[in-house]
């Protein structure tokens, strides 16, 4: 690409590299640049090039700031926006295999804005009590999963009653389990199970119903 000379106190320059050259030069003995034209620009005009440069990058700067200002607020709302999602209660996904469970009823108990929910599920009649263990925490998961991360909303309470037939009477369940969040009010809070019911982080088991009627009977479906 061309260039031109540029005349200062010192003598000629190449503009491109600042080089000195001889006024009758037609390249650049340092870039090795064609001098384009007849003319030779002085420095004052130079400089009045310089200044208009100078402007334009000014002018460029001052819409710089307020849009870099714009732009970190918008991260700013955006990270408080992910961050709620991702805050919003969870039941972490089972390592285990999971057991089938049909789903035959489901119940919602909201409080406010606190939302909570009963399952009744159905499994097969003489499953031991891992396998429940498993329906129960597949149940938690799916259910918790589902409404809070896809739907957004605020399932905080989780109750999952599993039966070995789905005509059974409600006080019939072979097992159950409580899902809830922590720091929830006396009362949106859950009461425990007690008896013979573990508490395994924040979920309470029972596999022992005294007032269950039937045993390993229902049908297979």
């Amino acid at each position: 690409m061309p260039t031109v000379k540029v005349r200062r106190p010192d003598g000629l320059h190449c503009f491109h590299c600042n080089a000195r050259v001889d006024e009758a030069a037609c390249r650049c003995p340092s870039c090795g640049r064609e001098f384009a034209g007849e003319g030779v620009p002085s420095l004052r005009r130079s400089g009045r090039v310089g200044e208009r440069v100078r402007a334009g990058f000014g002018s460029r700067r001052r819409g710089y700031w307020p849009a870099v200002i714009v732009l970190a607020a918008l991260a700013v709302v955006s990270g408080f926006v992910f961050r709620g999602r991702g805050e919003r209660p969870a039941v972490p996904r089972p390592d285990t295999p999971e057991v089938g469970a049909r789903v035959f009823d489901t119940r919602e108990h909201p409080v406010g804005r606190i939302e909570r929910r009963t399952i009744l599920a159905k499994v097969r009649a003489g499953l031991p009590d891992d396998s429940l263990r498993s329906a129960l925490n597949w149940l938690l998961y799916r259910a918790v999963d589902e409404r809070n991360r896809f739907e957004g909303g605020n399932l905080r309470v989780v109750w999952v009653y599993l039966y070995e037939s789905d005509s059974s009477p409600v006080t019939d369940w072979r097992a159950m389990a409580i899902w809830q969040t922590p720091g929830l009010t006396e009362a949106t809070r859950p009461s425990g199970i007690g008896g013979d019911a573990v508490r395994v982080g924040g979920v309470e088991y029972d596999f022992s119903n005294e007032m269950r009627t039937t045993a390993g009977g229902g049908d297979d479906d």
